[in-house]
This record gives structure tokens, sequence and C-alpha cells, in this order.
């Protein structure tokens, strides 16, 4: 059964000593576990990062600096460095929501290659005002139309399973971690949990797309990995159409 011992957390940040101090703040909890830490950092002073090093109690800890090119290529980099046999990815500002919720999704994965919970999404302007999200239980199709999305701050991966995947496709700037999901969903249907495994401050660049923002990635992801619908480019074209009226008007 997989434990601690055998998670990767992977904490991506630029230039965010605020939101990088949550993050860590958050894994306190598990400094007694013997998981495998990797913050990517980019735009931060020596200065800092030595800081960063000395804040920090757990001894098998990686700092790797790059400079900044997006969040998705600065995973793929903790990706390739990463020793144990599941990983976790966090953006800095994220926190772990419970680690007895997390240890639990751990046990549930078990040996199966992936899975998720779910997640709490802070509302920015007040802290204490959250809602609860989760896509439970999973509908390919509902993930592949963009009615529903992965928590990628709550999804944790086999390492190996993740790297056959190709990591994350940079060239969606704000999707990759939903194409790769839809990539592995397409190879086995994923491992669901209902419990709160991480925490996530709305209000960045993915709440603020617009519905065809949204659809245009979700039509190209599903197009890369399914083809069209039918095999027919109009019955596709009306499928798109008929869902991006529907989100513009939610």
């Amino acid at each position: 059964m997989p434990k601690f011992d055998d998670l990767s957390i992977i904490v991506c940040s630029r230039k965010d000593s605020a939101g990088l101090k949550t993050t860590l703040k958050s894994l306190e909890c598990l400094n007694n576990y013997h998981f495998e830490l990797i913050l990517v950092l980019s735009d931060y002073s020596q200065n800092e990062i030595n800081n960063i090093r000395l804040s920090i109690k757990t001894n098998r800890l990686i700092i790797l600096e790059m400079p900044a090119s997006g969040i998705y290529e600065a995973m793929n980099y903790g990706i390739s460095k990463v020793t144990r046999e599941y990983i976790l990815c966090l953006n800095g500002g994220d926190s772990i929501f419970s680690p007895r919720n997390l240890e639990k999704l751990l046990a549930k994965i078990a040996d199966k290659p992936w899975g998720y919970g779910a997640i709490s999404i802070v509302n920015p302007e007040d802290e204490k005002k959250a809602r609860k999200y989760n896509f439970f239980p999973y509908f390919r199709l509902l993930h592949k139309l963009s009615l529903k999305y992965v928590p990628h701050p709550s999804t944790i991966y086999r390492t190996d399973f993740l790297k056959s995947l190709g990591q994350f496709d940079t060239s969606y700037r704000i999707a990759a971690d939903q194409k790769l999901a839809l990539l592995a969903s397409k190879k086995i249907r994923p491992i669901n949990s209902n419990l709160i495994i991480s925490k996530f401050i709305g209000g960045g660049k993915s709440d603020n797309r617009s519905a065809f923002e949204i659809v245009e990635d979700f039509r190209n992801i599903s197009s890369e990995i399914d083809g069209i619908f039918l095999k027919n480019q109009k019955f596709d074209k009306l499928i798109w159409s008929l869902l991006l009226d529907r989100k513009s008007v939610v």
C-alpha cells in the first residue's frame, strides 16, 4: 500500500514568497514523514533561496532553479528529478487541506496509476469563504466536453505512468493539466475520492478565461486525443458550437 515515503511533492513558484510560504506552511504537518519535496523556483534571489532552504526542516529536499518560462515547464522540470513512486504537483499558494485525506487517497490508489480527490476553492477577497469542488464520480465525456474538470492540485500520478503520457504539453498554457488527465483517463479510469485533498486560492488566470477560450482548448485537446466526434466534421462543429452557447449563458 502506498504511503508518504513513496510520494514526491513538487511545488513550483515564481517570485511569490507569500504564496510559497503558504504552501510550505501546509506541508509542515508532513515533516514527520519521509516524502520528497522538490521546489522549482524562478526569479528568486540567492538570499531568498538560502532562507527558504533554512526554513524547511525535512532533509529530503531538492531545490531547483530555472528561468521563468511557465508553470508546466517548471512542473516538467521537477518531474524529471523525482525519485519516488508517486507525484503530487502544487503551485505556490496551493496548500494541503488534510494530511489524513491525502494519506487516504494514496492508500485508495494502491497499485493504480492515478487518482484524485476534491479541492477547496477559497475566495481571494475573503479567505474565510470557500467552496468544495469535486468531480465525483468521474465521467469522461463530461470532462472531454469541459463541463467538468479534474482538480489538478488534488491529483496523484504514479511517476512512471505520468512520464509514459509525455508529461505536460506546454503548448497549452492553462489547460495542460486537463490534457494530461484526459490522456490518463483514456488509458485507465481514475481512482476517485470525495475527500478534500488541497486548497486553492481562486481568482487566477484559470478562473478568468472566457467561455470561448475554455471550449477552444478542450476542443483541440479532444481532437488530438480522440479525434472528431463520430468522425464527422459537421457533427463535431455542431457539438462544440452548442457547448459554447451553453457555457456563454451560464
